[in-house]
Parts: structure tokens; sequence; C-alpha cells
């Protein structure tokens, strides 16, 4: 008897590879989402609104699109916990791969759309009701076709009926369903079919908005297809569109009903699958954008070691990072010593100006509430609300800044809302025994600090320039915050005159010692004539002394040409001597 013809280890131990295949690609997914993507990055640059209130809820249930909307909502709540939102994320993802797996049967090419949909999942504002949107739409597709070999007008009556569901439940986007329909009708030659089915899918929605919803009739057609709660879609999705109809395309092949079949099951396949996903994933990941995303991440909990770890990387910083960079230094207690470690941009690294000021609301207001003042807090909470609605971290500072100014009716509405939202009842808990004694607010860690650094009396804040407020707040010997920020924007400003006036607060004995870039601001004032140091118990180290003097003598060996210095003079490039040649002078002698 012949030796049989050994098979591919795909045909012989297929199952196995497969399932080999599937985990290695889960948890590949897995891996990738929780170290790569982060869906606590995700949700923290989505902010989802979601309360645990029926009128919130009927709202959602009252227009096409808006429960699909609404279940994504929900489910972004569970990237609040990054483990756990990586985990739902990649179950979704392989829910999608299983559906299409049992579209076209035992391949693994089925996995494209989840790849894809990864991919495009490492946009950050991507929500994640499309995935949910994409999942039902696939459901739905694969009901219709087990009505496959049924009567011509059950078909159609059970097109209709799942159809009009998938619109309600998702809006414009039962349009993929719908075509994916056409394409499968047209692949079987059933071109009546396939007009009827289209004029239905066209007709349902304007039906939808003309006489149930009172929805504007392109938007029945747009919202959810195009734009998804906010999100408008890019390439990417539509690539994720193809790819769905890219899977109805090759049923007919997978399923050995044509007599050509290619051989889409293999290993080869299956690695390009993969590698075409991963090379999606590479040029969809912003690695720029994602740095900003961590450092407001880090530093909306006020963790302040990120922050540095992450910032200080480089010594060139956009203005946002830069921003929370110098509060990081602040609570550190290292502002006045390692700020010119960074570029900074003179009216730009301290308080945030427009147009960041209306892409980032709260984290003005948080600087605000650091240096004690709450009104000025409050309006830029407001201004959050208007962009991004009653999100947890707008309630909550809402409630802050009303328990601070001891109006309790209102804090108490916003504490209300932050108790029906996902994972923060303990947090509103916590402030609402606030509202019964006020004295417990002084004890609170963060806002006991807050309350201490609040001004007594009231003073304009301009838009436009809000380091005004430091001459106000500075006059406040207790306000720590408020002086070394003032201090800085003087380095900033070249503003030396300002900086000596307030040097007398170095006596307190909260500095042991003057700050590294005071020393050597006041070695240029002491340069000047006439000029006096206002400081009695504190001196200047030998070692500011020594690099000063090395200094000047590169410059007096040049005749003073900063220019021809520059390049000897680069190795004090974290010093405020050289901000002040290059930056401050702007070209003076």
């Amino acid at each position: 008897m012949t030796e049989p013809i050994s098979s591919p280890p795909l045909a012989r131990y297929g199952n196995i590879f497969r399932l080999g295949l599937t985990i290695g690609l889960l948890g590949f997914m897995l891996i990738g989402e929780f170290y790569l993507a982060g869906p606590g990055l995700r949700c923290h640059a989505q902010e989802p609104v979601f309360l645990f209130d029926n009128h919130f809820v009927m709202e959602f249930l009252s227009y096409p699109g808006g429960p699909v909307t609404l279940l994504g909502r929900l489910f972004s709540q569970l990237m609040y916990v990054p483990w756990l939102g990586a985990l739902a994320m990649v179950l979704l993802l392989g829910l999608i791969g299983g559906l299409f797996g049992l579209l076209v049967g035992p391949s693994m090419i089925h996995w494209l759309p989840s790849i894809l949909l990864f991919a495009l999942y490492c946009d950050y504002a991507c929500p994640s009701g499309i995935a949910l949107g994409i999942a039902l739409v696939i459901a739905a597709l694969i009901i219709y076709l087990r009505l496959e070999g049924r009567k011509w007008w059950i078909r159609l009556l059970g097109f209709c009926v799942i159809y009009t569901c998938c619109y309600y439940l998702t809006a414009g986007l039962s349009l993929v369903l719908a075509s994916l329909v056409i394409l499968h009708q047209l692949l079987y030659r059933r071109a009546g079919p396939a007009l009827a089915y289209l004029a239905m899918s066209l007709a349902i929605p304007y039906l939808f908005a003309s006489m149930v919803f009172p929805v504007h009739w392109p938007d029945a057609y747009i919202d959810g297809l195009s734009r998804f709660d906010g999100y408008k879609h890019g390439w990417m999705t539509w690539l994720v569109y193809g790819s769905l109809a890219a899977m109805v395309g090759l049923r007919p092949i997978m399923l050995g009903k044509t007599s050509w079949r290619a051989p889409l099951a293999g290993p080869v396949t299956a690695a390009a699958v993969i590698l075409g996903g991963a090379l999606a994933v590479s040029l969809c990941i912003d690695r720029s954008a994602r740095r900003v995303l961590l450092i407001d991440y880090y530093a909306a909990r006020r963790d302040w070691d990120r922050v540095l770890a992450i910032g200080g990387r480089a010594r060139a910083n956009d203005a946002y990072v830069q921003y929370q960079l110098n509060r990081a230094l602040y609570h550190h207690g290292q502002l006045l010593d390692r700020m010119f470690e960074f570029v900074q941009y003179p009216g730009r690294s301290l308080f945030l100006k427009d147009p960041l000021t209306r892409l980032r609301p709260l984290a003005h207001s948080d600087l605000f509430m650091d240096l004690g003042l709450v009104n000025e807090a409050e309006h830029w909470a407001y201004e959050a609300v208007e962009i991004k609605g009653y999100t947890a971290r707008n309630l909550a500072r809402l409630g802050e800044v009303h328990l601070l100014k001891g109006q309790t009716a209102i804090a108490s509405k916003y504490l209300a809302m932050l108790r029906a939202t996902p994972w923060h009842r303990r947090l509103a808990d916590r402030y609402g025994r606030y509202l019964a004694d006020a004295n417990l607010v002084a004890e609170d860690p963060y806002l006991g600090q807050v309350l201490k650094a609040m001004p007594q009396e009231d003073f304009l804040v301009a838009p436009e320039y809000p380091e005004f407020c430091l001459l106000e707040l500075v006059k406040d010997p207790n306000n720590t915050m408020a002086f070394e920020y003032y201090m800085a924007q003087c380095l900033l400003e070249g503003d030396l005159k300002g900086l000596v006036r307030y040097l007398p607060r170095l006596e307190q004995p909260k500095y042991t010692r003057i700050p590294r870039h005071l020393e050597e601001a006041i070695m240029i004032w002491m340069q000047l004539p006439g000029a006096k140091l206002p400081l009695d118990a504190r001196r200047i180290s030998d070692q500011t002394i020594r690099r000063f003097n090395d200094f000047t003598k590169v410059l007096m060996d040049l005749h003073g040409d900063r220019h021809a210095a520059a390049r000897q003079l680069a190795r004090y490039w974290d010093t405020y001597w050289f901000y002040w040649q290059y930056v401050v002078s702007g070209g003076r002698s």
C-alpha cells in the first residue's frame, strides 16, 4: 500500500492550529490594548457622560442610534479601570471575529475586521459604541442569512423587520447592514431582491425622520455612518466598512459555493492578516498625542512623579506639556531650581492661553484651584461643562468650588449627579459629609490647602492675561504657590526689580536656602549700579558664584558677543543666565 501524501499542518491539525493562532491574536490584542493603546487614556480623552438616571437613559432611547450610543457610553465606563477596560475591549473584538467566523467558516481571515477595529481604537477619541454597533450589524446579518431558502416574501419581510430594528438601535450604521445584504444578493445574481432591499433601506430612515422621531432627514442617514456621538469617521473607519464587505464577498468562496477556491485558510494568509493589522496599528498610533494625553492623565490625578518622568524625557515640549511640567516641578518643590532645564515660553508656560484654554478648560481650572482662586476655577469648570458636558471630573470640580464657597445647596446638586456616575460614588459620599459640617472641608488633604490659599478680598482676573493675578495673590505671605509662581513669572519676563522686592520671603523657615535660579538672577542683579540684596540669613552658594564667574569670563573673552559665545555657553543651557542672554536680552548688550 502506498504511503498517503502528507497534508499541510493546517489541514492535519486545523482546529489546534486555529485555536493557537486565535489565542495568540487575542493575547496580542490584550497586551497591546493595555500597554500600548491604554483604555484608561481613552476614557480620559473622551470622558463619556453616563448617569444611572431614568431621565438620562430615556433621552437616549428617544432617537435612532441612541440605544447603541448609550450602550457605548456605559461600555466606556469600564475603561476607567484600565485592566477591566482592556479585557472588555478584547472580548468585544473577539465577539466580532467569532461572528464573522460563523459567516465565512474556519479561516483566520475572519479576524481582519477585528484587527482593523483594534487599529481604529488607537485613536483615543474613537467611541466604543462604533464597535458595539458593528457587532449588532453582523448579528443582524447572520439572522437574515438564516432566512436563506425561504420564500421571497418571507425574506423580504424578514429584512424589513431586521433592518427597522437595526436602524433604531444604530441609526445610519444600519446602512452598512443594507449594503452587505445587497452585496450578498448580487453575488448570487438576485438583482430584483437587491433593488427591493435598496429601496427599503433608503425609505425606512426617511419615514423614521418624518413620522416617528424629530430628526433632520440628512442626519437620519449620516448619524452613525459617517459620525458617531460627535466623532467624525476617518479613513480607518471606512477601511473597516470595506473589510465587512470583503468578508461577505469571500463567503461563497470560503464555504465552497463556487467552482474556484482560493487558499484563504492557510498559515500564510493568517500571517498576512496579522502583519497587516500590526502595520495598521503602527500607522494609527500618534505617539506625540499619546504623550500629551499621558501628561494630562497623570496631572488630573496629581501624580506629579509620572508627569515629571514622562515630560522630563525631552528638553523642549509644547506649551501644554510645559505648563503641566511647571505644575509638577512646583508640587515637588523644584520649580525655582529646575524650570530652565526645559524650554520655557514667556507668557505661555505658567498659565494656559487661548486656544488651549478653550481646548482644555478644566486643566486651566486646576491651576486656579491650586492658587486658591476658586471663583476663576468655577468659571473654567463651567466652560468645561459647555464643551464636554457633565463629566465626572466636571461634576467633582463644581462640587468642590461650591463647597469651598459655602454654597451647600448648589454643591449638593452636583454631588448628587456625581453619585449617579459609575466609579465616583465614594468621592461623592466623602464630599457629601462636608455638607453637614463645613469644618471638615479644612481637614480635606486637597480642599484644605485650597481653602488656606483663598484670598480674603475679591479682585478682577484678566482672561487674556491671567498671570496678572499673581500681583495680588503674592501679597499673601502664606500663599507659597503664588509666591513661587510670581518669582517664576519675574524670571520669565526678566523683571528683576519685581523679583528682588519679594526676596525677603526666603527668610521664612520653609526655605533653608535660596533656590538655584533665584541665585542666578541675583548674580545678574548685583551687577547693576546701586543694586542691593535684601537678604540677611540667606547667602548665595559658592558653586553658583564660581559658575557665574566662568560664564561671564566666556563673554568677556569674546567681547560680549553672545552669538560667538553660544557654543561655549551651551554647557550652561539649564541656567537663568543662558535664558537671560538669549531670550530676555533679545540681542541687546
